[in-house]
Parts: C-alpha cells; sequence; structure tokens
C-alpha cells in the first residue's frame, strides 16, 4: 500500500448474501455482529467495515465518498479519520486506550446484557463564524466539580520505513475555554480571541501553564496556547481541565482536534471516556480543505467554487472487540 497506515497490514473481504428477499415491516432494526476465531470460538480482536445494501446492489463508495467518510474532521463522531477508520495497532495511534473505542460502541447482547447507547453522533457544521476565522471546531463537555480531566493530543505513526517516526499534524494549538451552557452564546468572544491569538506568536503567558492546567473561567475572553512535546520523548501531550463548579464548559478549538485523536476527555481517578454531549464544526469539510492545502483559513483562501458533500455517520465500522 502507499498509505503509511495499511503498509504491512492484512486485510480480508467476504461477500455475505441474503436471498430471503422478504421485505420486513416498517420500523427501526438494530443490528449486531461480530467476528470469532474458527479455531477457538473467541471473539475476534480489530475493527472491520459492514456495507449494507439492497440484494440489486453491487459495487462499493467512489474513491471521494471514500475520502470524505475518512477525511480528518468528518461529521461522523466515531472514527473521525483516517488514521482511526483504518489502523489496527492502537499504539500507532498514540497510545489510545481501548476503552475509548469500547466507550463510542459498547457491546453487549440483545437479551441478557443489553449494549448501553452509543456515543457516535453526526456532528452540525455550519458556516465559518467570521471571514478571517481561525476558529474550526467547538464543543460542549459535562463536567464535574473537583474532578482532573484529562485532554490528550497524540502524534501518530506517519513513516513505516523508519521506526519510531511519530509526528503531530501541527506544533500545537490554540485554544478558548470558558463556562457555558450553549455554545452559540460564547462562539463571539471565543471567535474574536483565538483569531486574533492565532495571528500571533504565543508568549510565555499565552502558553498553558507549567502543569499543564487549562484555566476555565465564566466570560473567558482570553485563548491560551498548547505547545506540543517533542515526539523524540512522549508522543502524546496531556493538558488538564480542573473545573471549580459542576456543569457545561465550552470548548473552541484552532484545529480540528480528531486529527489529534484529542475528541474526547479521561477523568483521572475513575477512567471514564467523556465525550462532547454537542459539537459543531465550523467551514467547509476536509476534503474540500485537502484540495487546498491543509489549515487553509477563509480568508486566506481563493474559493471559486464551493462543493456540498455529504457524509454519513454510520458507527458500525468501528467496531473494536477486545
Amino acid at each position: 500500500y502507499k498509505d503509511a497506515l495499511q503498509a504491512g497490514a492484512t486485510g480480508f473481504s467476504w461477500w455475505l448474501y441474503s436471498f430471503n428477499h422478504v421485505a420486513a415491516k416498517p420500523g427501526r432494526y438494530h443490528l449486531q455482529s461480530w467476528l470469532t476465531d474458527k479455531s477457538t470460538g473467541a471473539v475476534a480482536q480489530g475493527k472491520y467495515e459492514i456495507t449494507i445494501g439492497p440484494h440489486t446492489w453491487f459495487g462499493y463508495a467512489a474513491e471521494v465518498t471514500q475520502k470524505e467518510a475518512q477525511a480528518q474532521g468528518t461529521e461522523c463522531s466515531c472514527a473521525p479519520n483516517a488514521i482511526a477508520y483504518k489502523e489496527t495497532y492502537l499504539e500507532r495511534l498514540g497510545g489510545v486506550d481501548a476503552s475509548v473505542f469500547n466507550s463510542e460502541l459498547p457491546g453487549g447482547s440483545c437479551d441478557a446484557n443489553p449494549a448501553p447507547a452509543s456515543k457516535c453522533i453526526t456532528q452540525k457544521r455550519v458556516a465559518y463564524l467570521s471571514t478571517d476565522t481561525a476558529v474550526e471546531w467547538a464543543g460542549i463537555f459535562d463536567l464535574r466539580a473537583g474532578r482532573t480531566y484529562l485532554w490528550t493530543f497524540r502524534a501518530y505513526y506517519k513513516q513505516p520505513t523508519k521506526p519510531n517516526q511519530f509526528e503531530y499534524p501541527d506544533p500545537g494549538m490554540w485554544i478558548f475555554v470558558t463556562t457555558s451552557n450553549s455554545l452559540d452564546g460564547v462562539s463571539a468572544a471565543a471567535d474574536t480571541s483565538l483569531t486574533a491569538a492565532a495571528d500571533t506568536d504565543a508568549t510565555a503567558l499565552q502558553t498553558v501553564a507549567a502543569d499543564g492546567t487549562v484555566k476555565i473561567e465564566q466570560g473567558n475572553t482570553r485563548s491560551e496556547y498548547i505547545k506540543f512535546t517533542d515526539t523524540a520523548g512522549e508522543k502524546y501531550t496531556t493538558v488538564f481541565l480542573k473545573p471549580a463548579t459542576s456543569g457545561k464548559i465550552a470548548v473552541f478549538t484552532q484545529h480540528v482536534p480528531t486529527e489529534f485523536m484529542a475528541y474526547f476527555l479521561v477523568d483521572k481517578d475513575s477512567g471514564e471516556v467523556i465525550f462532547p454531549s454537542d459539537s459543531t464544526m465550523y467551514g467547509i469539510s476536509e476534503a474540500q480543505k485537502s484540495l487546498m492545502g491543509s489549515h487553509t483559513r477563509p480568508g486566506k483562501a481563493n474559493l471559486n467554487v464551493f462543493v456540498t458533500l455529504v457524509s454519513l455517520c454510520v458507527a458500525s465500522f468501528l467496531a473494536s472487540f477486545l
């Protein structure tokens, strides 16, 4: 494979047909599936993709559709980029714990042990906040007072010919964090602050504190910069959110957190994985942006044509069995 994430990997493909062409009653149906080792009967570890179509259907999605579905910044909150979509070995994702994927798509059975609701959602995508905005993503996290939440940004495996070669998509990222019950209520303040900050070099006072604690203030007007660690040491950078009061925290970011596998928080003590209760993507899709070059801000681009693409959030392709 030319794709470094697929190089050296082994893939299998099966076609399963149903010839019982009986129309089901209208309604909502749930599908649960898994793979087992034929020799041991044990549930297999890994991810697999399921495509479902009518009996007259044949073929695969077009390449442009696949790229959109696997692009960094896809509206689907599960398997949010090509890295998570394709990679089998979690250490090559910067050491993401398997509990994250199990939390997104919790397992269970149809009777005695029903699975909890999935955290997979389709995120909203709206227009850029302003002409030259630096804001690409925003989310609401419901957090509890007195807890410490880990927010980890991961470098990922880039070069199969160079052992331990990990890279971040960007050297760092500006963030804007405040208490708020909604994104709309603080989006203007976040846009003004973060966009102005992104046009400057971060000073020591603007960088997240040495102990890694992100400031959470009601009525905040100041953005902070997270400088990612040298990948010659750790393959990830972790900062901490320590809310003084329980409630909703609004987070606005310069880059889409999925680019760093950083779209969730983890409770330091309990290990609980916290996903956004609401999130918004701003501007054109990542697949479209790739035509202009990575991380082009709207005011900096020269676009004559916008193409609207629709991406579907299909949770089944990220099933992870451990």
